[in-house]
């Protein structure tokens, strides 16, 4: 794998596709064509190698979703450094923690040294010292446009020096943080190409030129991944800083080649769309977190069959497994009432076990259907963890990723979620997805999180917090769901009755707490750990065979 790899990738799609547009996003007064984007990402390139950057080397990227992120990202990788993102909203003691794991002090970011907003107000921090804001290097100062005028003019490109980048680093990733301080999984460069190659090749639609893909999430996370296959198709990658209800609408209104919508996103979607509102997408990609039955349904519903489901973690980006529009509609249908979700086939190159929740390793698979721990390995998995600057592998290439599910007797994978967030209640194991689940098909206008609280007689109780959608805050709901607002009131103790009727004892929350806004992280993801840390700083739990939460001033401590 020769250094000059990506660049040579975006030089050729600039010749095939030329003057198509490539890009539209926050920063950008019109959109980039393909000559234009990559023009602009190589003489990014030089600029930042002048700073020093080389192959190999890691450096922590820290940028809101505008046209600077997938400039940046393609610029990093045009040196093969081994471009680490970070999400805008981390603190700088996140920070300084991913640059003491990396071993690096390069960091990439529009933020302020010192006071942000986000952050712990360090004068200086610690691992921050190599630091680049990409708007202050030289022909950059005065905005995109002027750069890319520069650029035409006067191209630059970086210099490469060295023959082969295959076992590099190429790309580390930091974990959720859902458990703990974040793990930093690293990639070598010819890993990552091989993870691009897959998405290129299991891309369910061809778009055309100029067809829209429409991103709302983090692009420094899985949006990046699919804005590079969609490129490699010649598609037009539309970045959005954040979920604009009304403007993805419109967008769906008039038409898309494709949008990534994680349930979170969807359920928003969902909510804030009027009843007779025409949704038209040729490819609805979901990921990120686990879709459900119900939720499936609604989004058929209004879209059609065109849900792609692909499955990855930090440890093995996408896809693990993917699930094309046929394959996800077959599943759901099958099985509408099944409480796993179905994420499809591993992608060639994967190696999957399911084993026993308490094994050490993978030495045992179990029969197809019992749940248990999902293990994996695959070509395009990352090498193994980052710690204090050195390499900690993965053992014999095994990753156990905590994740509990099956394998049906076609081969696919069925999620049921976490093992962290399977608990044992009165001696039944529960898992809180499930939970979550019920109680959104009962109060789609709700954000629920489940959660395990401690409890000597139970060993853990089911809380459900919850709070007012932001969707629903935001958009005019319709009769029905006004109603079903009206005779849900404060989830009283009938309304969980009713909801959760039909359902197993063990599923039923036995105290909910409302709250202003649910703790997620970046990319959507529930923070149960943090929730629950925060309620417990306000509440007590009354333990019993009839356990029920109270505030601390009634129940004191």
């Amino acid at each position: 794998m020769q250094s000059d790899h990506w660049f040579t990738t975006f030089q050729a799609l600039a010749q095939r596709h030329a003057d198509q547009p490539a890009l539209v996003a926050e920063g950008l007064d019109t959109p980039l064509s393909f000559s234009d984007l990559f023009t602009l990402s190589a003489h990014l390139a030089a600029q930042l190698q002048r700073q020093g950057l080389q192959a190999g080397m890691p450096v922590r990227v820290c940028l809101p979703n505008t046209a600077w992120a997938p400039l940046v990202q393609i610029a990093l990788a045009m040196l093969g450094t081994c471009d680490l993102p970070v999400a805008h909203s981390a603190t700088d003691a996140e920070l300084d923690w991913i640059g003491e794991q990396a071993g690096t002090h390069w960091l990439i970011t529009d933020r302020p040294e010192a006071g942000h907003s986000h952050g712990l107000a360090h004068a200086h921090a610690r691992y921050a010292k190599q630091r680049i804001h990409p708007g202050q290097l030289a022909g950059f100062e005065h905005g995109l446009h002027a750069a890319l005028m520069q650029a035409r003019n006067t191209p630059e490109t970086p210099l490469f020096a060295m023959d082969n980048i295959a076992r590099l680093p190429g790309r580390a990733l930091p974990s959720s943080g859902t458990t703990g301080l974040p793990k930093i999984s690293v990639y070598t460069q010819q890993a990552r190409h091989l993870a691009h190659r897959l998405q290129c090749e299991l891309l369910p639609v061809q778009p055309a030129p100029g067809e829209h893909m429409l991103l709302l999430t983090p692009f420094s996370h899985g949006a990046s991944l699919l804005a590079w296959a969609w490129w490699s198709a010649g598609g037009c990658v539309n970045l959005r800083p954040g979920l604009e209800t009304g403007y993805v609408l419109r967008a769906l209104e008039n038409g898309l080649g494709a949008l990534f919508a994680p349930p979170t996103v969807l359920y928003k979607l969902l909510e804030a769309r009027h009843p007779d509102q025409v949704c038209r997408v040729r490819v609805l990609f979901c990921g990120t977190q686990r879709l459900d039955a119900d939720l499936y349904r609604c989004t058929r519903a209004v879209f059609g069959p065109v849900v792609r489901i692909t499955y990855g973690k930090s440890e093995c980006i996408n896809p693990i497994c993917y699930s094309q529009p046929e394959t996800t509609d077959a599943a759901f249908l099958a099985h509408p009432d099944a409480q796993a979700s179905c994420v499809g086939y591993p992608a060639p190159g994967v190696e999957l076990r399911v084993v026993d929740d308490a094994a050490a390793e993978p030495a045992a698979p179990l029969p197809t259907g019992v749940p248990g721990t999902v293990w994996l390995r695959a070509d395009h998995m990352s090498q193994g963890l980052w710690e204090h600057g050195r390499l900690r592998p993965w053992p014999e290439g095994w990753h156990d990723t905590s994740d509990r599910g099956y394998l049906d007797d076609a081969g696919r994978l069925w999620l049921l979620g976490r093992k962290g967030d399977a608990i044992k209640t009165g001696g039944y194991l529960v898992q809180l997805d499930a939970v979550e689940a019920i109680a959104r098909a009962a109060w789609p206008h709700l954000d629920c999180c489940a959660l395990a609280w401690p409890s000597a007689h139970w060993g853990a109780v089911v809380v459900l917090a919850w709070a007012a959608s932001e969707a629903s805050e935001a958009s005019e709901a319709s009769d029905a769901l006004e109603a079903s607002k009206a005779s849900v009131g404060t989830l009283s103790p009938t309304a969980v009755q009713q909801a959760y009727a039909g359902h197993a004892k063990p599923l039923w929350p036995r105290a909910t707490v409302q709250v202003d806004r649910l703790i997620r992280n970046a990319q959507g993801k529930l923070q149960r750990t943090a929730q629950l840390q925060v309620l417990m700083q306000h509440h007590v739990l009354q333990d019993g065979a009839y356990p029920s939460l109270v505030p601390v001033q009634e129940g004191g401590r």
